[in-house]
């Protein structure tokens, strides 16, 4: 890398900082603070999703389920209930 503001052809450099960005290799130049290791941030729940990380729309299917379910019971029910009459 050539921190000289001087290009190869002897004239200055408009951009310096382009320019060490572009000798950088590709795998740095994204990083914003060389050398950092960061951290991982804690996901959150989004305003739709329940304590569980469920969205809205999985509660109500699993709750529509679980209807459902009940009302083939009740069906159930009453069909013994008039055969046995």
């Amino acid at each position: 890398m050539n921190p000289n503001p001087l290009k190869a052809t002897g004239e200055r450099d408009e951009n310096p900082k382009k320019t060490l960005l572009e000798a950088a290799p590709e795998s740095e130049r994204w990083d914003p603070l060389p050398g950092s290791t960061g951290h991982k941030v804690p996901v959150t729940a989004s305003e739709d999703e329940d304590d569980e990380g469920r969205s809205d729309n999985e509660t109500m299917v699993e709750s529509g389920g679980a209807d459902a379910e009940k009302d083939r019971s009740r069906q159930a029910v009453r069909a013994a209930a008039k055969n046995d009459e």
